[in-house]
């Protein structure tokens, strides 16, 4: 053999070697490999929290609705009542002094007495009560989204086994 053609021989096993090593069996698909796995991986557990999450919201969404809906209903039965009542006692007011119409004038005056009241009283209401209401709302909020970190961080942290204490 001449020594152009060693060299020759020599470059092309280098080149077979590197192919059968980094890129064929080798390294480079086994890291490549394992890279797309880990990739995909990722992606489903990106796609799973995001589903995750949908649900959550949907969860809530279906909470605030069925509230809403509950409070509408019992809005509605209760002022329904309520009418029922002021005819009532409308009636029998008007029964006691003789007039239904001055009856109906009565409760009609009392319920006037109490709007104008409650217009005049509404500023410290709504300071008073309906916000403490809102803090309380607010701080059960709080709550929820603590728990839900707390729940998320340990789902997050990766199960290891309890280390032994050396005594």
């Amino acid at each position: 053999m001449t020594e152009k053609s060693k060299h020759i021989k020599t470059a092309s096993t280098r080149d077979a070697d590197n192919t059968n090593t980094e890129f064929g069996n080798g390294k480079f698909d086994r890291i490549s490999g394992q890279t797309k796995g880990l990739v995909d991986d990722v992606k489903e557990w990106v796609d799973l929290r995001l589903k995750l999450v949908q649900l959550d919201l949907e969860d809530r969404i279906d909470v605030i609705a069925n509230q809403a809906i509950l409070t509408v209903i019992v809005a509605f039965i209760g002022g329904t009542s309520g009418i029922f009542a002021l005819f009532a006692a409308a009636f029998g007011l008007g029964q006691l002094i003789g007039n239904t119409a001055l009856g109906f004038l009565s409760i009609s005056g009392l319920l006037a007495l109490i709007t104008f009241v409650m217009h005049k009283v509404r500023p410290k209401f709504i300071n008073n009560v309906l916000l403490s209401v809102a803090r309380k709302g607010e701080s059960v909020a709080e709550e929820d989204v603590k728990l839900q970190i707390e729940s998320d961080k340990q789902a997050l942290k990766p199960q290891l086994p309890e280390a032994k204490q050396v005594a």
